[in-house]
């Protein structure tokens, strides 16, 4: 409590003179990068503000020796795509300048939800048409705090009755996605920015399953597992704020707390930006790395209950993620890439391999065998000769079918 008040009041003092920079305005100069906010994707772009998404973020940054700016994508004209609007933020970013004249040659970012994609095609140079990137030669970013950003789509706009540019570009296997996954070389680094992604796992499960995501987007789709291990933290929050849409939709609690929104700095989301902008390592013990999470870890058994392979579809795989959408199969390669699955095993997958062979070592005791499994046995050992005449290679008998003692067990 003796914490929280601290933070209270010292951001009670500086709420008067919150340094959130208006556009046109030049950036006062301090010692730390400013910090440029990006809005998700916003359903009524008339109420699109930043204390609508951010809080008093502002406020907690000013405590911390930065200014803020907002780069809000509902000023882009139109029906924007998220190319477009990664051009635009380009030109916003080369228009800053200080105080004394000179360009802000580098800042750190903030953005949540769609905002992290409209970075990350703006560091690729990413264009309306398929396939084709112009990376900027600088890319002026020096520290990228994702908050929630769907790196590989979700299946919740689908329920949506519209859809434009950007939701189509938001929806798991988008062409603008697998692009954005693969431009460099099959994969995308982000340029060598230093970043980290903070995600929720508040959701009520309706979305995909229980503990799996924030309402809105899956832990898999907004980890950053793609970019480098250890950079992604789980914390209990949810994509927005209880009480709108994704409440009625009940997809998160009606008092549910949105990831994005700063109310003090102690709030773990608050912590983590905090800790990381300031290049301490406090943001790694807060929240729940991915790496722990049980759909998100390197376990084995959890890779091979899902697996996007010859015994299922591509569709049933995502979908059993709480993926949705028309998506390739080279798309399949980048969901398989970044190991998603509900950790529930679908049973035509499983087949006879249910679990861990937990006693597939332990010494058999012929005493437990029964007799007739005994005889069998040893007839099948005194009879190998004549099972390999019967046999042809390639494991199949002389009518075709596929010998099922020649089948391996994955």
């Amino acid at each position: 409590m003796h914490r929280s008040f601290i933070a209270g009041f010292v951001l009670s003092a500086v709420s008067v003179c919150a340094q959130l920079i208006p556009d046109g305005k030049a950036v006062p100069r301090t010692t730390k990068p400013p910090v440029i906010f990006l809005n998700g994707y916003e359903s009524d772009c008339g109420n699109a503000s930043f204390k609508h998404t951010f809080g008093i973020a502002d406020q907690a940054l000013q405590a911390n020796g930065q200014v803020s700016l907002f780069f809000n994508y509902c000023t882009v004209p139109g029906q924007p795509s998220i190319e477009d609007m990664g051009a635009a933020l380009g030109a916003f970013l080369a228009g800053l300048r200080y105080e004394d004249g000179q360009p802000v040659d580098l800042v750190d970012s903030v953005a949540h939800s769609m905002g992290g994609l409209i970075v990350r095609s703006y560091l690729s140079g990413k264009r309306s048409a398929a396939g084709v990137f112009n990376p900027p030669a600088v890319t002026h970013f020096r520290k990228i705090v994702f908050l929630a950003t769907p790196h590989f789509g979700t299946g919740v706009n689908a329920g949506l009755p519209f859809s434009n540019a950007q939701l189509d570009e938001l929806t798991s296997g988008s062409r603008f996605l697998f692009d954005l996954a693969t431009w460099n070389q099959g994969t995308d680094d982000l340029r060598g920015v230093d970043a980290i992604a903070v995600i929720g796992n508040g959701g009520t499960g309706n979305a995909t399953t229980d503990g799996f995501d924030d309402g809105v987007i899956a832990l898999t789709s907004a980890s950053l597992g793609f970019y480098l291990p250890g950079r992604t933290r789980v914390v209990p929050f949810c994509h927005v704020d209880g009480g709108g849409i994704i409440s009625f939709a009940g997809y998160c609690g009606f008092n549910s707390l949105g990831i994005a929104v700063f109310r003090s700095t102690t709030q773990d989301p608050a912590r983590i930006v905090i800790s990381f902008l300031n290049g301490t390592t406090d943001w790694r013990t807060i929240g729940v790395g991915a790496e722990r999470q049980r759909c998100q870890s390197s376990d084995r058994l959890c890779q091979r209950r899902f697996r996007i392979g010859k015994n299922e579809d591509i569709e049933s795989s995502l979908q059993r993620c709480g993926l949705h959408g028309d998506v390739s199969r080279r798309t399949a390669r980048v969901y398989r890439g970044s190991r998603l699955c509900s950790c529930d095993p679908a049973p035509h997958l499983t087949g006879r391999n249910r679990g861990p062979r937990r006693h597939q070592n332990r010494p058999i005791d012929p005493a437990r065998v029964p007799r007739r499994q005994q005889r069998l046995s040893a007839e099948h050992r005194a009879g190998d000769d004549r099972r390999d005449l019967r046999q042809p290679a390639g494991g199949r008998d002389r009518g075709g079918n596929r010998d099922p003692a020649s089948v391996p067990i994955e």
